[in-house]
């Protein structure tokens, strides 16, 4: 299909490149997400509402009883990759957009952290988790307007690997969620620290 071609391509080059045939799961996700998109684009459902659900959606997991918040979370990961197919697909995407939409995953990002903290995850780490992945988005960031584009900056602190990790430390036990994350955005920051003295 012409529209999902031209959403995976859109995809990667708004992922530093990154070859969507060198995975079967990052091909799945978005064949899905493109599914779903295109009959949301035919009714003109706005990608911005999308991304202010996404926002709400990571609320309601602060306040919501552990298990559910996980659904929350997982919720939030799919408004989140809805809102930009959604744009590709209707033809709106836009830097605009890109701005809204990078503003409310920080924003998410944050709630994540507080909602493991509001399960029971210690304070000091769920606070250092925010941090640490604040600090290495902004590093992502300031390596991509650097305009090394042939620095692949795919690592293993992506985001959908937060969100999994995030929905199942509140399933299973959140201090062992805000740890993994740690290690994750520990190491996701090295990835980005060597790409730049590279």
């Amino acid at each position: 299909m012409v529209v999902e071609r031209d959403a995976l391509s859109e995809w990667s080059q708004r992922h530093d490149g990154y070859d969507v045939q060198q995975s079967r799961l990052v091909r799945a996700w978005l064949g899905a997400m493109n599914l779903v998109a295109q009959p949301l684009a035919r009714r003109q459902v706005s990608p911005d509402l999308l991304t202010a659900a996404g926002v709400v959606a990571a609320a309601t997991a602060v306040a919501a009883p552990r298990r559910t918040a996980a659904v929350w979370v997982l919720a939030t990961g799919v408004f989140d990759g809805l809102d930009g197919a959604v744009a590709v697909v209707s033809g709106t995407a836009d830097a605009r957009g890109q701005r809204i939409d990078h503003l409310a995953d920080r924003v998410t990002d944050v709630l994540f952290a507080a909602a493991l903290w509001r399960a029971g995850a210690p304070r000091s780490m769920c606070a250092a988790v925010a941090a640490l992945t604040l600090g290495y988005e902004a590093s992502r960031s300031r390596l991509r307007r650097s305009r090394l584009r042939d620095v692949a900056l795919v690592t293993m602190g992506e985001r959908p690997i937060r969100v999994a990790v995030v929905a199942s430390g509140l399933m299973v036990a959140p201090r062992i969620g805000a740890t993994t994350l740690l290690v994750l955005l520990t190491g996701a920051g090295l990835q980005v620290a060597s790409a730049t003295r590279g």
